[in-house]
């Protein structure tokens, strides 16, 4: 289920006088910004309750982990074979090209860890190892949003909704990009604790709670990897033309092909159809325009080659997830 909905209680932990037992996995490349600001935002919204805790540990399942950031070294234990967590937790994991290898090791504890009942969570670039482990076959999930195109490939049994950001599916919940981490606490917070902790616990730390798409975030113009150098082109070229009127005709002539080709082509190396494409371009730049300049949305609309401001505020919208102003206000720098 997403979050949103009605929560069920894990059954290891629904006495109101157990601790939260919460383990988060030392890896290869984590962020440890990050493993360290769950482990505050634990610590902080311990101070709000009056009953049961969140103990956090830092575990791993092989020596000498490498932190993304070399001189922040982090000290971790072994993990407890016995699976002694209530919950487990995958870092943020930096990795520009996402070649992650993965650990047999860590895999089959996962994969214990969840038949024995716990929750498995993940966050950014995290849902990658599970991935891996198989434990997100036949699940919804999300992920950082530049992993969309390299997960619907390589993991075609994920049900990824990369505009989440965050999705729970049985005892697996997974996360958007890497902040996503201070949303995953105070999800777990409020799921495990109660609701009235994690407002007190955002609002201490002065957070938004109310994050639920990573759509903004989102270049839509980077799309999946392909070795077709004749769409390469086409799209280099669509980039330099997209204020003008452009055509599938148009684009099939720009590569000599016929345009039921183009259409498959271009469809079979970016997943995208070629006036899709164009749509995509134009929001981006639009998007740039609003945060780098003052220019009002119809000046901006004429600029990136529409006609009319109402559907392409429309179609904004659909593919942000704000409308222009919500836009500018919330990335524009003051």
């Amino acid at each position: 289920m997403t979050i949103g909905l009605i929560m069920k209680f894990n059954s290891n932990i629904d006495n109101n006088n157990i601790d939260i037992r919460v383990a988060i996995i030392n890896i290869d490349n984590s962020l440890s910004s990050a493993i360290l600001g769950m482990i505050d935002i634990f610590s902080i919204a311990n101070l709000f309750c009056g009953g049961k805790k969140i103990d956090v540990s830092i575990v791993h399942t092989k020596d000498n982990i490498k932190s993304f950031n070399t001189h922040a070294k982090l000290e971790s234990n072994e993990v407890d074979k016995k699976g002694n967590y209530h919950i487990v937790i995958i870092p943020p994991i930096v990795d520009i090209e996402f070649s992650m290898e993965k650990d047999e090791q860590l895999s089959n504890w996962l994969y214990q860890m969840v038949q024995e009942g716990n929750h498995i969570c993940s966050v950014c670039a995290g849902a990658y190892i599970l991935a891996q482990a198989g434990l997100l076959n036949g699940k919804k999930a999300t992920t950082h949003w530049l992993l969309e195109s390299k997960f619907q490939k390589e993991f075609p049994l994920i049900d990824v909704d990369i505009d989440k950001i965050i999705i729970e599916d049985g005892h697996i919940i997974t996360t958007g990009g890497v902040s996503t981490y201070i949303d995953l606490c105070l999800y777990i917070i409020r799921k495990f604790i109660s609701p009235d902790v994690a407002q007190s616990c955002a609002n201490y730390l002065v957070v938004d709670t109310g994050r639920m798409s990573q759509k903004p975030y989102k270049d839509l113009t980077i799309l999946a990897n392909h070795n077709d150098e004749d769409i390469k082109c086409l799209m280099h070229w669509i980039e330099e033309h997209y204020q003008k009127k452009i055509s599938i005709t148009q684009m099939a002539k720009q590569i000599s092909i016929s345009t039921r080709t183009l259409i498959r082509r271009f469809k079979k190396a970016t997943g995208e159809l070629p006036n899709n494409y164009i749509q995509k371009i134009r929001v981006q730049k639009a998007k740039e325009f609003l945060i780098n300049t003052n220019d009002s949305f119809e000046i901006i609309t004429y600029n990136i080659g529409y006609d009319n401001a109402s559907t392409f505020r429309r179609l904004f919208k659909d593919m942000t997830g704000l409308n222009p102003s919500e836009y500018r206000r919330s990335f524009m720098l003051k």
